[in-house]
């Protein structure tokens, strides 16, 4: 319920990412952009990028006093599957309003799009639970948004390289029978991120 008061960190978050998918835009104004390769990686830059910003505040409220309320009412492990739960809810529409916007403004070159979207479901639920985990250790050492990119961007890299492959794969037109043993590994990376920040999170949170 705090989360979905901050309507206005929403609007910023969206606005920030209509800014980059048209800034992208007026690079290649007066010339078409068919390279599936090129196309493919600047719109999954712009959504690495867009989610990090989305989740790194998300234990921005979570100050020395707030934090000691919460360990009295809360149970960690109900708190982290909330952010977790909500942070992806928050990826997912960032993510899915950025290919909206990215398919307005440069060009949709997807064949397969039922495949793209559902890749783009999945690669979002996992880079929010990574970040989420991620910011959770950060804000326990007084991190800052930097230290929340050092922590995150090396674990989003093989996330990203899956992501990337399925995504090309469904602009070419491939099936999903053909994208299926990377989709299964988005999924299981999914659990694993899960399982492992419900398990992990109260012992940072004793901390």
């Amino acid at each position: 319920m705090l989360e979905f008061r901050q309507r206005a960190s929403f609007a910023g978050i969206i606005l920030y990412l209509v800014g980059c998918i048209y800034l992208s835009y007026l690079a290649f104004i007066g010339s078409e952009l068919k390279d599936r390769g090129f196309w493919n990686a600047l719109l999954w830059i712009i959504l690495l990028f867009n989610s990090i910003i989305s989740v790194s505040k998300s234990f921005a409220s979570e100050v020395k006093g707030r934090a000691l309320y919460n360990y009295t009412i809360y149970d960690p492990r109900h708190l982290i599957l909330a952010k977790l739960f909500y942070n992806m809810l928050l990826v997912l529409v960032v993510s899915l309003t950025g290919f909206f916007f990215y398919g307005w403004f440069i060009g949709n070159l997807v064949k397969n799009i039922p495949l793209f979207v559902v890749n783009i479901c999945l690669a979002s639920m996992a880079f929010s639970g990574i970040l989420t985990m991620t910011t959770g250790i950060a804000s326990k050492i007084n991190g800052s948004f930097t230290l929340i990119s050092v922590l995150s961007i090396p674990l989003l890299f093989p996330l990203m390289l899956i992501a990337m492959r399925i995504s090309l794969l469904a602009a070419l037109g491939s099936s999903f029978a053909g994208c299926a043993q990377y989709l299964m590994a988005l999924g299981a990376l999914n659990v694993m991120v899960i399982v492992l920040c419900y398990l992990l999170f109260p012992y940072l949170w004793k901390e």
